[in-house]
């Protein structure tokens, strides 16, 4: 049984657990930290679009800023792990005092 602290949310910081992704051109690496902007539900197949699966979408985080200038990426929430509570907080906290800044 999943425990519910594994769940991957929309605006959370989570670790990509695998390195099946280094392969492709543009892709992720293990251990890069990903910002989650939200998930979706996509069909498995063309030929069964009702046979669905919720993948989340997010935005790579480089030098502990969200990159919002780069690629989004669609990722199986299997191949990711939420970061420490710790860290999801301080770079929460940094993404919000960025925000804020810009709104001044």
């Amino acid at each position: 049984m999943v425990d519910k602290k594994d769940y991957i949310h929309p605006m959370s910081f989570v670790f990509v657990n695998t390195d099946k992704f280094e392969a492709e051109e543009g892709g992720v690496k293990k251990g890069d930290v990903l910002f989650v902007v939200g998930t979706r539900a996509l069909p498995l197949s063309k030929e069964d679009p009702y046979t669905q699966r919720v993948f989340i979408m997010a935005q790579p985080v480089v030098d502990d800023y969200i990159d919002t200038t780069g690629k989004v990426y669609i990722l199986d929430p299997l191949s990711v792990t939420n970061v420490e509570e710790g860290e999801a907080k301080r770079l929460m906290e940094l993404a919000q005092e960025r925000a804020n800044a810009t709104l001044q």
